[in-house]
């Protein structure tokens, strides 16, 4: 992964969420969801839809459609 921040990592800073507060709302525990979002896994297609709609943002807004990693621009 990019030294970049995800952009998902960025948006519970900016609201004051933290990753377990994420986890709990996109069904999947805190150590799952940072390492997908830090690169250590590959988020699935189903956790990226639900990151995605909890943001209600569109996923090329987080992820990059070929790689699966956070978009870095």
């Amino acid at each position: 992964m990019p030294a970049a921040r995800h952009p998902v990592v960025a948006l519970l800073r900016e609201r004051g969420e933290t990753w377990a507060d994420l986890a709990r709302d996109v069904g999947v525990t805190r150590g799952t969801l940072r390492q997908a979002l830090m690169g250590h896994t590959r988020p699935w297609p189903a956790l990226r839809r639900r990151v995605a709609a909890r943001f209600d943002l569109p996923e090329s807004e987080l992820f990059l459609p070929d790689h699966d990693d956070a978009v870095t621009a």
